[in-house]
């Protein structure tokens, strides 16, 4: 496989359409590509054969990310939109707004419990785990010769390549859903080293179990067996989801507020964070910006508050917390001047708030 330009080919394919759903996706991806093929120039030293698998999986990568290149090309906005996006990102110099990460040894049994203890260790093990397992792999397999490998250490050097990439996203904001979002090529790893059904079965039980005791404290039903916490249910388009009971009385909250104001409910504006405001009425965003979390600049909001001035939105679900206790995340901090607009334009309720989230209306 190894030596297969198509394989190749169709490895740059599918990284293509995986960027088309996050950039750091194909920038993790050809960052492991590379490694891997200078990996293979050590071992085999064909630059000439090593060239056309690059060629051959560049080509799939373009061919993979076409889509996303041709809204560029034929949708109003979206190309310029996406490079200020790029650039946005290098200019700040960061690809999250980072957390402190949760080693273990930070969470007090006495003070917490055992239950919420092992919440909590199991998590900063997970961070540990997530770069330390695929290093020490790669140690025990980098300096074997390329023929002696087997395919299930082939797939563990493969797994251990990409997991180290990937842990650049857990720790770059060290919270359970990025590590969950990196975790994947770490589970081929762990479970690529089982050697009998028998391991396997044991393995994939050891990481289920760890797996639920970390998730216990975000995950609805989980917190319920576990913690004994209460859940709600709530039902969105037909299906119905298990929430905290918290988010169950802000959707009810956001329900009434829109029930009151029907005008409202096809042009309505939630910010900094609610993106999922849309998807449950089934609305695209007014402005481009669904999750305004970054600072920007003052041609960036100008431009947004362009889209908003042709269709001013009815009512405003707005929130100026302080995300991760800092002040200067505040919406009034990183937007200014689409904060002032909607003040100098809307009218601010005393209805109950909506927790973060107070509503506006002309």
């Amino acid at each position: 496989g190894s030596k297969s330009p198509g394989r190749w080919f169709g490895a740059g394919m599918l990284l293509g359409l995986a960027a088309i759903m996050g950039r750091n996706h194909g920038v993790y991806g050809a960052v492991a590509a590379l490694l891997l093929l200078a990996f293979l120039l050590i071992k085999q030293r064909t630059p000439g054969a090593l060239l056309r698998l690059s060629l051959a999986f560049i080509a799939g990568v373009v061919v993979g990310f076409s889509p996303t290149l041709v809204l560029c090309a034929l949708v109003d906005g979206f190309a310029d939109a996406f490079i200020a996006s790029i650039l946005d990102l290098i200019n700040s110099g960061a690809t999250n707004i980072s957390l402190n990460v949760p080693w273990p040894w930070t969470f007090d049994r006495s003070v917490l419990g055992v239950l919420l203890w092992a919440n909590g260790v199991s998590q900063g093990i997970g961070f540990i785990a997530i770069l330390a397992l695929p290093l020490m792999a790669i140690a025990l397999l980098i300096f074997r010769p390329l023929e002696s490998l087997t395919s299930a250490e082939i797939l563990m050097l493969c797994a251990s390549v990409v997991g180290i990439i990937y842990a650049h996203y857990a720790y770059s904001r060290a919270d359970l859903t990025h590590l969950a979002l990196s975790m994947a090529p770490l589970l081929v790893l762990v479970l690529s080293t089982a050697t009998s059904f028998k391991i396997l079965t044991l393995t994939s039980a050891v990481v289920t179990g760890g797996t639920m005791i970390c998730m216990a404290a975000e995950n609805p039903l989980l917190s319920q067996w576990i913690l004994n916490r209460s859940f709600a249910t709530v039902t969105v388009n037909d299906s119905t989801l298990y929430v905290f009971p918290h988010i169950k009385e802000q959707l009810r909250h956001v329900e009434d507020a829109l029930a009151a104001r029907p005008q409202a409910r096809d042009n309505f504006l939630a910010l900094p964070n609610a993106p999922a405001l849309y998807a449950i009425n089934e609305l695209k965003m007014p402005i481009w910006e669904i999750y305004s979390l970054w600072p920007r600049d003052a041609a960036f909001e100008a431009a947004e508050l362009a889209k908003l001035k042709k269709a001013p939105p009815d009512l405003v679900f707005l929130s100026d917390h302080a995300l991760d206790n800092r002040p200067e995340l505040r919406y009034s901090n990183t937007h200014p001047v689409l904060y002032q607009w909607i003040l100098d334009n809307y009218k601010k309720q005393p209805a109950k708030p909506l927790e973060p989230f107070a509503i506006y209306l002309k």
